[in-house]
């Protein structure tokens, strides 16, 4: 879903900085849309507060970590720290991203009431965008546009539209290193597959058995194997034990029995065909041919 959806923006957009901020720091009018020509009183009268509506049915994390990085309503009224926020932008690729999303929107329902300055909120929503860009910007090549929708933050209509946006961005973030985290884990265990098959192919080996010992669904596996090498397991398996058994014809004076029992094969006469298939002659017939070389 992209983010400038819905988003009423300017032409031309100032970039997030104190200098880009309309003059006197404005961020309340009477109809609830940021103007040029309106600037913030010392004393914020009621109708601010109705920018951002209340967080309706959402209930507040619990998660003990993530709401000490930023100070709650009634505590300190200093800007999180870099630290702080850092904090929270790691959470993104956590099934506790809701925190972070939880907490910005506290943030800025704390600049529509006041509490934090215009400059405060470029301060934190800029260091904010930045860790993000640091942090995750692997996942986010095609999202250029809307990061730099987000750092343009007085052109959209109000605080509202642009907390909704920052929130659908986050929902984004998530959702991709999510999918990126999946990838990484099954490549971790296809890894740890091959590695299994390579030290054990002269057991009686076969799918059932590896995707049992790397906890991966047997269908998702044969799948992701073929991807990931790709040859389907039985090939896979097949070349590894031909190699193993040309490399023991050449380099030992085993007997064929004794190189098809080491390559996983109990039954000599199903070896035989099998490298017979794959190179054209039989065991016998190589080692004498390679006695040549």
């Amino acid at each position: 879903m992209p983010l400038t959806s819905g988003l009423r923006l300017e032409a031309a957009n100032p970039p997030l900085s104190s200098g880009s901020r309309p003059e006197a720091a404005n961020l309340r009018s009477t109809s609830g849309v940021i103007s040029e020509n309106t600037s913030l009183p010392s004393a914020v009268t009621a109708d601010v507060a109705d920018y951002l509506p209340e967080i309706a049915g959402e209930e507040a994390p619990t998660n003990m970590e993530a709401r000490s990085c930023c100070a709650s309503e009634s505590a300190s009224e200093d800007v999180p720290t870099n630290t702080e926020i850092e904090k929270l932008v790691q959470l993104l690729g956590t099934d506790r991203y809701r925190d972070c999303q939880y907490q910005t929107t506290l943030f800025l329902r704390r600049v529509k009431k006041g509490i934090f300055s215009p400059p405060q909120m470029e301060q934190y929503l800029g260091t904010l965008l930045e860790q993000i860009r640091t942090i995750y910007g692997g996942v986010l090549q095609d999202q250029a546009d809307e990061m730099t929708c987000l750092q343009k933050i007085y052109g959209f209509q109000n605080i509202e539209v642009y907390a909704d946006a920052l929130d659908t961005f986050i929902d984004c973030i998530h959702s991709r290193t999510d999918g990126r985290l999946e990838e990484h884990r099954n490549q971790q265990k296809l890894l740890q597959a091959v590695r299994y098959i390579q030290e054990n192919f002269s057991k009686d080996l076969n799918m059932a058995v590896v995707s049992n010992y790397v906890s991966m669904n047997y269908s998702v596996f044969s799948q992701e194997f073929k991807r990931y090498t790709g040859k389907n397991f039985v090939t896979f398996l097949k070349e590894l034990r031909m190699e193993e058994a040309k490399r023991l014809l050449i380099e030992t004076d085993l007997r064929v029995i004794e190189i098809s029992q080491k390559v996983g094969y109990e039954n000599e006469k199903h070896f035989m065909k099998t490298f017979k298939a794959a190179y054209g002659v039989s065991p016998s017939e190589f080692r004498k041919n390679m006695g040549f070389t």
